[in-house]
């Protein structure tokens, strides 16, 4: 039987980047490749598992280094922007996180690394743009669930006897909301209501699939 991997939380940013020290070339490579593609930071399930295999010892605390990272791209991105030099914001940032991080003797490695991750990319840049136009001003959509209840009709009446049962569908609906009362939405829908919802989803991806068999379209359709 696998052994359990317990995930623990890093207390600090600087406590979240300390496995950069940790890293093998081959290593640091796999994570360069892989935060170089179209999502950037925010990697697909299929590339996060694939980077988890090439990064076995850090596996269960992947998210967080990738997170961390993430922010500091935006912070060293903003500091440049205001004039600093980036390898100033660069050693700045790292002589500030070290406390934490406890890079030691590894610290200049670190610095090279983190000078070649958080340089202004496009791919980075491309992606953010494209998070906020999928975004807008409304949350969307991010996960999705369902409770099927069977609920007793007892008739009416005085006398109390079992008539039947009704299907209820619970049907919640996780959003990326900032606001907590608009992360999860929960409604219920009858058998009836659940054929039309199919209808509903299956014409939208009718919709897509004419997109895509457009060819003037499909050639400039970005999927992330």
């Amino acid at each position: 039987m696998a052994a359990y991997s317990a995930i623990i939380p890093p207390a600090s940013l600087g406590e979240a980047l300390r496995p950069l020290r940790d890293l093998s070339s081959t290593e640091f490579s796999a994570l360069v490749v892989a935060i170089s593609g179209p999502r950037s930071f925010s990697l697909s399930k299929d590339e996060l598992e694939t980077l988890r295999n090439q990064l076995p010892a850090q596996g269960p605390n992947l998210t967080f280094i990738l997170g961390a990272l993430s922010f500091l791209y935006s912070h060293i991105a903003r500091i440049v922007e205001a004039g600093i030099p980036y390898g100033d914001a660069i050693s700045a940032s790292v002589d500030a996180l070290d406390k934490d991080a406890d890079w030691g003797e590894k610290k200049d490695e670190v610095r090279d690394r983190l000078a070649s991750i958080l340089q202004n990319k496009e791919s980075h840049q491309r992606f953010r743009k494209i998070q906020k136009l999928q975004s807008g001003f409304v949350p969307n959509a991010v996960g999705f669930s369902t409770f099927v209840d069977l609920r007793p009709d007892f008739g009416e009446g005085e006398e109390v006897a079992l008539k039947g049962y009704i299907p209820v569908i619970q049907f919640r609906v996780m959003t990326d909301a900032s606001n907590p009362d608009g992360k999860r939405l929960v409604f219920q829908m009858s058998e009836d209501a659940l054929t039309e919802l199919k209808k509903v989803v299956d014409r939208a991806e009718a919709k897509l699939a004419a997109l895509r068999e457009e060819p003037t379209i499909a050639l400039q359709l970005i999927k992330i």
